[in-house]
């Protein structure tokens, strides 16, 4: 039983062999004319804060309102769910031509659901579910995507640690074992479980999901007191090996990354992104991304310095 964290020794001994260069094969990913990202879960909402730029926001005026007998008229406007978890839209458009994905569905089992009444979106766009890894507060919302959409058959890519159980065991504390997803319970909403470890091409081309990302920096050490329940024992799982990213390649500007967690680090992801797409050599590949959900806090300060100066 491993009743400890790993040491950073160990952590190191563990990383994947770097794969150095380009691809043999790049993955042919199809540009497209442009991509919307819709936020429907984050941890933080602020209904005061003005458009900047191309990211528009939802303000009070917009949210269609509830009822509530203690004002006046009897309702309100409630604004939207904020929680500790991550879960977006991805629309891909290529002439007349959109592709929609979810990617990630939050913590709670109704926020995203709910969100995504309140902004007035049609759940029955959505094509693919794909799981960035699979801690609870990204896998939360099934229940409430099964209570919106009705219908059976809808696919969903996942890497197959995604079922893995997990904890955190920070020294001087309890160890705290996290919800672990059940597929057999998934399924039975009508989802198409798909697993790959290798990267994916959905929806014609447009939307690559790298699968397992290739660590090379020697900075991003993975997400610390993290385990992994393994032939028997608690063992140290620093890396999250799940940990993947969707890719968008919008023509003329570049590759767009987005991230659920980020647990396999900000810029380990962009060079991987890079080297699948043969994007390695165009500096425009690494100014036009997004990169969502990231932990950056936890790599303390001259780490994510060096991070923020990779990714520039």
């Amino acid at each position: 039983m491993c009743d400890e964290a790993g040491t950073h020794a160990e952590t190191v001994a563990s990383i994947p062999r770097p794969a150095q260069g380009a691809a043999v094969d790049p993955i042919v990913l199809e540009p497209v004319d442009g991509v919307l990202i819709t936020t429907l879960v984050d941890n933080s909402y602020d209904a005061l804060m003005a458009d900047s730029g191309a990211a528009q926001r939802m303000p009070f005026a917009r949210i269609p309102e509830v009822a509530a007998p203690q004002f006046v008229g009897g309702q309100t406007v409630p604004g939207l769910v904020a929680e500790h978890g991550f879960s977006a839209l991805v629309t891909t458009r290529r002439g007349a031509i959109t592709h929609t994905v979810l990617f990630d569905t939050g913590v709670s089992p109704d926020g995203m659901a709910t969100n995504l009444e309140r902004l007035g979106l049609d759940v029955g766009a959505i094509e693919v579910v794909v799981l960035s890894h699979g801690h609870f507060d990204h896998a939360g919302g099934f229940p409430g995507l099964a209570r919106l959409r009705h219908r059976s058959g809808m696919p969903l890519t996942v890497h197959p640690l995604v079922w893995s159980r997990r904890r955190f065991a920070i020294p001087g504390q309890p160890g705290w074992e996290l919800p672990t997803l059940n597929r057999s319970v998934l399924e039975a909403e009508g989802l198409e479980v798909i697993e790959r470890r290798q990267p994916s091409l959905l929806l014609d081309g447009s939307v690559l999901i790298t699968g397992e990302v290739d660590r090379t920096t020697e900075f991003e050490h993975g997400l610390p007191y993290h385990d992994a329940w393994h032939e028997g024992r608690w063992e140290p799982d620093p890396l999250v090996l799940d940990e993947q990213a969707l890719v968008v390649h919008v023509r003329g500007r570049g590759l767009v990354v987005l991230t659920g967690c980020g647990h396999a680090g900000a810029v380990n992801i962009a060079r991987h992104a890079m080297r699948l797409t043969g994007e390695a050599d165009d500096q425009r590949a690494t100014r036009h991304r997004s990169d969502v959900g990231t932990h950056v806090d936890r790599l303390g300060h001259a780490a994510q310095r060096r991070a923020h100066l990779r990714l520039e």
